[in-house]
């Protein structure tokens, strides 16, 4: 499809796209992407008003389809933008790190000249990623990860109208991450204590199986 039909009207100078940057843009921020992918991803930015070398989002691919990721702060500067943005509070409840740990967060918007109300929730139980590379920074600052994923839901509901509707953030997306990759790491487990088994019925001594890097099974005997 021709990038010209997937850009939106009147797009300023400032958000175009020369053919050598496009180029560049497929090949470091949009890795695995077809043809067709790009031009969503540049189509996500140029609506939102920002150049994909801004690296306002980010793209990603889930089961080999599109979506944007994006910061709590873009999210923020969206809704600034609009002049209607008055601020917001977060409260926490539970027990933190457990499964009753959860936050509330509300945002404000001026409508009309009155301070409308919108909130959103978010439960550990729900967005923690657990043990896996995603869950350091949650386990480090749990308050924070948990703050931040509560003000996207509530900014989304406050401020529908200018692009964040369908947009979510890196912290919201760690659990699905995680959850992505946990059959594989498991499928590796049982691997390897199918190659311990193997050598200890063949009569080669203890063994231990060690995980490589690239998803192998080492066997180590003594």
């Amino acid at each position: 499809m021709p990038q010209e039909l997937l850009l939106p009207q009147a797009v300023p100078d400032r958000l175009h796209v020369t053919p050598e940057q496009r180029r560049v843009i497929k090949e470091t921020l949009c890795p695995g992407a077809t043809d067709a992918q790009v031009d969503l991803f540049l189509y996500d930015n140029f609506r939102r008003g920002v150049h994909p070398m801004d690296k306002k989002l980010h793209f990603t691919l889930r089961d080999g389809r599109y979506v944007a990721i994006t910061s709590i702060d873009f999210m923020r500067e969206q809704a600034a933008t609009t002049g209607e943005y008055a601020g917001y509070e977060s409260k926490f409840e539970g027990t933190v790190s457990t499964a009753d740990f959860r936050c509330t967060v509300t945002v404000y918007r001026l409508v009309a000249g009155t301070r409308c109300s919108w909130t959103g929730t978010a439960r550990w139980s729900e967005y923690y990623p657990g043990d896996s590379k995603q869950g350091f920074m949650w386990r480090k600052m749990p308050h924070g990860q948990l703050e931040k994923c509560a003000e996207a839901i509530a900014l989304r509901r406050a401020f529908p109208h200018i692009g964040i509707d369908q947009i979510y953030t890196r912290d919201e997306m760690d659990q699905a991450v995680a959850s992505s990759t946990a059959p594989l790491v498991e499928r590796l487990k049982q691997r390897a204590l199918e190659v311990e088994h193997q050598v200890e019925r063949e009569g080669k001594g203890d063994v231990r199986a060690v995980l490589r890097d690239d998803g192998k099974v080492d066997s180590i005997t003594s």
